[in-house]
Formats: C-alpha cells, structure tokens, sequence
C-alpha cells in the first residue's frame, strides 16, 4: 500500500551486501475489508474482546482504541532462530487518529501503541520485548524499557496533525534492530518519516531480556501502562491506529545495516 522499506547490510569498508532471510512482508492487501487478524493464517491475537479489536480495512490493520487497553498483543508465528552475531529487522508502518480539542493535560508518556518481540508465538508466556509511541502533549514518541525511558518530540504538527482540530497524522515507520551479541538479544529502535524519507531520530539500544540462541516471533501491541484497564483512547487521545506494510528480516554478515525507501 505504502512504500516499503529495504534493509541492506554492508560490510564495513567492503561495501558488499550481505544475504538476507525474508520472515515476514505483509502488506495486508490480500484480505477483505472487517476481517479479524486472529482469522487470518499465522496471527495469534488475544482472547475477546481483544480478538476482534485488530481489523483489516483498506489494506492495512486497524486497532480500535476506543476499545482496546493495555497488554493487547498480537504476534506473527513465523520466527527467527537467532544465534551469536546474527541480525535481524522488525518494522512496520503506522498513522494515528488524534481526536479534537487539543493536547492531552494528564497521562503524558503512556505506551499506546508499537511493535514487540516475543520469545513465544502466542499472546501468552515468555518474554515479551516493545518499541511503542507515547502522546507526550504537544508530540509523540518512544517509550524504553531502561533510562532514559522516553525519547524522541516530534511535534504532531511535524506529522500533519493538528490536535486543536483533531486529524489523521502522515505514514511514520517504526524500525526495531535486533542483535544477538552472545549472550542476550539487543534491540534499538529507529523512527522514519515515510513521505519524505527522513530519519527522524534513532533510539537508544536496551536488552529485549531474550537470551541468545533463542527463536523470535514479531508482532503488535498496545504496550503496558499504570493508568489501568481503559481504552488507549481514554488517555491518549488516540481514537485510532492503523499499521501497514509489516517487515521481519534476518541478516547474514552485517557489520552495518543501512535502512533506506525505494
């Protein structure tokens, strides 16, 4: 539907490409209009009422956070056996709906919404790793699981929203790398503007408390936050999300992984 992200690795100062292993491309084009992601082959989605909150509608995944709270996963059973040295890339396209009024006052930095890493191919047991967006007021960006806990302020006027109105924010991609450095696996988090192919900024890399030589399966979730069990809408004002053109990619001998659009 959008523009997809190609992830090629170079060798450091070889400049030659290193072989990747496509897990996952989904652009969700294939499937009707109102089907639930839990009816489609691969996805485990968490028992009612969360099974029927991730939607297809125009092409892409709809999550309905007017509905849906906190600890709303769904993952994708195709996994990554990872192993010391080895890379691979999660990402995902997104936009939200930012409702009208203006800027959240309270609840600032809560996780709403972003991609996860799991030990286990399914919404239950394991360890589960995130890269979520959080409405900070005025912007939106990440939260960590380590310090600094929050980073990125991307002012929503920066993604085409205006919250005073309330409006629908430009395509913004969510790249998560993960590393298996022999003893754990690493993730670091990237932020893209898609229409313009720009770097928005780069986060910084905690442990996903996966252990090395383990297999990893990707999904989406809501995150976990304290306000308590009400709709991400409640709090975020986020009145929808929708995700689109999800990669999960390995790669061999990558010193380097440059991310660039075609």
């Amino acid at each position: 539907m959008h523009k997809k992200l190609i992830t090629i690795g170079l060798s450091i100062g070889l400049a030659t490409a290193a072989h990747a292993a496509v897990i996952i491309d989904e652009d969700f084009e294939s499937y009707t209009n109102g089907d639930g992601l839990q009816t489609i082959t691969d996805w485990s989605v968490a028992t009612s009422p969360a099974a029927g909150l991730y939607t297809i509608a125009g092409g892409a995944i709809s999550l309905d956070t007017g509905t849906a709270q906190r600890n709303y996963h769904a993952v994708n059973s195709n996994g990554f056996a990872m192993s010391s040295g080895d890379v691979a890339i999660l990402s995902v396209e997104f936009r939200y709906t930012h409702t009208s009024g203006g800027d959240i006052t309270t609840n600032f930095n809560k996780e709403a919404f972003g991609l996860l890493v799991s030990s286990t191919p399914n919404t239950t047991g394991g360890t589960v790793a995130k890269f979520t967006m959080t409405n900070r007021g005025g912007a939106i960006g990440t939260r960590l699981p380590i310090s600094p806990w929050i980073e990125g302020w991307v002012p929503h006027t920066s993604v085409g929203v205006d919250t005073t109105a309330g409006g629908t924010s430009d395509w913004v991609r969510l790249v998560l790398t993960l590393t298996d450095n022999g003893t754990d696996i690493q993730a670091q988090g990237a932020v893209y503007n898609v229409g313009n192919n720009q770097l928005i900024y780069t986060g910084t890399a905690y442990s996903t408390g996966i252990s090395s030589g383990s297999t990893i399966y990707a999904g989406l979730t809501t995150g976990y936050n304290d306000v308590g069990d009400v709709s991400i809408e409640s709090f975020s004002k986020f009145s929808e999300v929708e995700f689109d053109n999800l990669q999960f990619e390995s790669i061999d001998n990558a010193e380097v992984s440059l991310l660039i659009f075609k």
